[in-house]
C-alpha cells in the first residue's frame, strides 16, 4: 500500500514538476528575449545545444546505475548496494576526468567552428558558459548516485518538489540579477548555483533520511562492465535523440547568426515541451520495472504497465494535440 502510494503521490508530482517547468519556460523566455535581446538569447540556446551532447553520457549512466541499485535494493542487502554504490563512483570519477579533457575539446571545436558567425564578444562569452556548465555537469556526477537512491526509493514526492522549486526559482532569480547584468553568462550562473545547490540538498537528503553509505568492500570488475553496456544502449538511443533535435540550431548559428537562433528557439519550445508532457510520467516506474526484472512472469507484469502508462501520458499529450486542433493560434495565448 505505501509503495503504491509513493507511486501515485509520484505521478502527481511529476505532473506538477511539468506544470512549474513548461510555466516557467512560457513565462521565462519573453523575459530573457527582452532583458537579454535575441542575439544573447540565441547565443544562450546555442550552448544549450552543445551541452545536451555532453548531457547524454551522464543521463545513459544515471539510467545504468538505477536499474543495477533497484536490483540489490530489492534484495535488502546492505553490503551489495553499498558495493554497487562504490563502483558507480568509480566510473563516474573515471567520467568526470574524461568529461573535463571533453569539455577542453567542446570548448575549442565552439571557437574554431563559430569564428566567422559569432562574434569576438559572443565567442568568448560562449566558451566561458560552456566551461561553466561542463564543470556543473562534473559537479552533478559526483553526486548522482545519491539521486539514484532517491529515485530507487520511490521517494519522487521529494525529487520532483526540489526540481520543481528550482524550476519556480530560476526566473525569478534571473530577474533580479539582470537588471544588473543583462547577458547570457548571467542565466548560466543562476542555472549553476541552482543546480549545486539542489545536488547538495539531495546529497544531504540521501545520507541523513535514506542513511546511504558507499562503501567499497570488494572490486567488482564485472559489474562494472555490466553497468558500462547497460548504460552504453542507453546513450546511443540518446546521442540519436540529440542529433535529431539539437543539431537545427548547431546549423542556424553557423549560417546565419545568434539573434535567428533565437527566433527558431522560441518555435521549438512548443514541441520540447510537449514532448517533456508525455515522457515524464515513465521515470516514476523505473524502478518497479527494475524489479518485475527480477519476477519470474515480470515480462508480462511489464507489458501491463507499459500499456498502462502510455494509455494516460497519450491522453494528456492528446488534451493538449486537441487544444491546438480546436483553438489553433488562440491556444498558443490562452
Amino acid at each position: 500500500m505505501i509503495k503504491f502510494q509513493n507511486l501515485k503521490l509520484g505521478v502527481i508530482t511529476s505532473y506538477l514538476c511539468v506544470a512549474a517547468h513548461i510555466g516557467s519556460n512560457f513565462i521565462f523566455t519573453p523575459v530573457l528575449i527582452h532583458f537579454l535581446g535575441k542575439s544573447e538569447y540565441g547565443l544562450y540556446q546555442v550552448i544549450a545545444s552543445f551541452l545536451a551532447y555532453i548531457n547524454v553520457l551522464e543521463s545513459s549512466l544515471s539510467a545504468g546505475e538505477l536499474r543495477f541499485y533497484c536490483e540489490v535494493n530489492a534484495r535488502d542487502n546492505k553490503e551489495k548496494i553499498e558495493n554497487v554504490l562504490a563502483s558507480c563512483r568509480i566510473i563516474y570519477n573515471r567520467l568526470i576526468v574524461f568529461m573535463l579533457f571533453l569539455g577542453t575539446g567542446i570548448v575549442f571545436v565552439f571557437r574554431l567552428f563559430y569564428h566567422s558567425s559569432f562574434t569576438s564578444a559572443e565567442i568568448n562569452e560562449g566558451s566561458i558558459m560552456l566551461m561553466l556548465l561542463i564543470i556543473n555537469i562534473c559537479i552533478t556526477m559526483k553526486n548522482a548516485i545519491y539521486l539514484a537512491c532517491i529515485r530507487g526509493n520511490e521517494r519522487f514526492v521529494f525529487e520532483k518538489i526540489g526540481s520543481a522549486v528550482s524550476e519556480i526559482l530560476k526566473p525569478v532569480v534571473c530577474l533580479l540579477i539582470l537588471f544588473q547584468f543583462p547577458y547570457a553568462l548571467t542565466v548560466t550562473c543562476v542555472q549553476v548555483g541552482l543546480n549545486v545547490t539542489l545536488s547538495a540538498i539531495y546529497c544531504f537528503y540521501a545520507k541523513n533520511k535514506l542513511h546511504i553509505q558507499v562503501v567499497l568492500h570488494e572490486r567488482d570488475r564485472k559489474l562494472e562492465r555490466r553497468i558500462l553496456v547497460f548504460a552504453s544502449g542507453i546513450l546511443l538511443a540518446n546521442i540519436a535523440d540529440q542529433i535529431f533535435w539539437r543539431t537545427d540550431q548547431v546549423i542556424l548559428a553557423k549560417l546565419y547568426n545568434t539573434a535567428t537562433v533565437a527566433v527558431y528557439a522560441i518555435g521549438a519550445q512548443i514541441y520540447t515541451n510537449y514532448m517533456y508532457t508525455g515522457t515524464m510520467l515513465s521515470g516514476v516506474f523505473f524502478p518497479k520495472l527494475s524489479l518485475y526484472y527480477q519476477e519470474e512472469n515480470g515480462i508480462e507484469k511489464m507489458s501491463a504497465l507499459f500499456i498502462k502508462v502510455g494509455r494516460i501520458a497519450f491522453l494528456i499529450c492528446f488534451m493538449v494535440f486537441y487544444g491546438f486542433v480546436i483553438f489553433g493560434q488562440e491556444f498558443l495565448f490562452l
